[in-house]
């Protein structure tokens, strides 16, 4: 849609508001469709333009008329995935406010919107607010879990690795360990009886683990941790190899790193080459994502 398009569908929609024929619930499903049809579609950056307008709009009637904070939440995430930092922050501190003032318990949102507060407070290097709001998080759900261990320990498990991911960022590194070795620890339990729901997880922790021993220069336990994880993304891509391959291409470019640094340069240069060729995949179904990381992996290749 043109912006005089944009402009008439907006018109004709305050109308209907204004002779009250039209219901508010009806209107953000609506915007909610027409996100889904895109997304379904494949994003790019037309398309990615026109869902932002959307759920734009679709927030605007939320907040105003008290609607459907769960639609919001799914806003938030796709600011988050776009890493569009500041506008998540805005949108999550809205939804805090409101829940803060609201009588109707929803727990559910209200955890998740600290936990997003964290994400993005870390990522904007507002440490001191992310630690409270992840404390604040992580405090609710080892409650929960006391009393519905099922329901609630991945939540335990989740805020771990995000508390250890920041006290990396501001170099509590023992404290960092003990956060993703719990993390950990959880998701591997879980995945024993739930492994499809769980090993991804499990992949990620080992990650985290991986990152924080490749900084504190602990490279043989880095080196086990990356190939664990290496070995699960693999199984998963073999399944469903698209939707994993960006995760299998980290993996690859972990690994590069600690045999850089162990003075491996063969090794190296081999993962390097792996990660080139999965984003030359990755860059025909989304281009304008991985246009920069395949110049990154160009330049470390030469």
């Amino acid at each position: 849609l043109d912006d005089g398009e944009w402009e008439r569908e907006s018109n004709r929609e305050k109308e209907k508001l204004e002779i009250g024929k039209y219901n508010l619930e009806g209107l953000v499903n609506e915007k909610r469709i027409k996100i889904y049809m895109l997304k379904a579609q494949g994003l790019n950056d037309i398309s990615e333009h026109r869902i932002l307008k959307y759920y734009e709009q679709a927030v605007e009637l939320i907040f105003e008329y008290d609607l459907d904070l769960e639609f919001a939440m799914e806003y938030v995430d796709f600011l988050w995935k776009q890493r569009s930092f500041e506008k998540g922050t805005e949108i999550c501190e809205r939804i805090y406010y409101i829940l803060q003032k609201s009588d109707v318990n929803k727990e559910y949102i209200y955890l998740r919107v600290l936990n997003f507060l964290g994400m993005f407070y870390k990522s904007t290097n507002r440490y001191v607010e992310a630690e409270e709001k992840y404390r604040e998080v992580l405090r609710i759900c080892r409650e929960l879990s006391e009393k519905n261990r099922n329901a609630y320990i991945d939540d335990v498990a989740t805020i771990c690795d995000n508390l250890g991911i920041l006290y990396q960022a501001t170099i509590r590194y023992k404290e960092a360990e003990e956060e993703h070795q719990e993390a950990l620890e959880i998701y591997r339990e879980l995945s024993k009886t739930n492994r499809s729901a769980y090993i991804s997880d499990v992949a990620r922790s080992c990650n985290n683990l991986g990152t924080l021993y490749q900084t504190t220069e602990r490279y043989e336990e880095a080196e086990e941790k990356y190939k664990e994880a290496l070995e699960i993304r693999r199984e998963l891509s073999k399944d469903s190899s698209n939707a994993h391959l960006e995760d299998l291409a980290k993996c690859y470019d972990h690994l590069g790193e600690i045999y850089y640094r162990k003075e491996d340069f063969e090794s190296a240069l081999l993962m390097v080459e792996k990660v080139l060729k999965i984003f030359d995949e990755l860059k025909i179904m989304k281009p304008y994502v991985y246009k920069n990381e395949i110049e990154r992996l160009e330049r470390k290749n030469n």
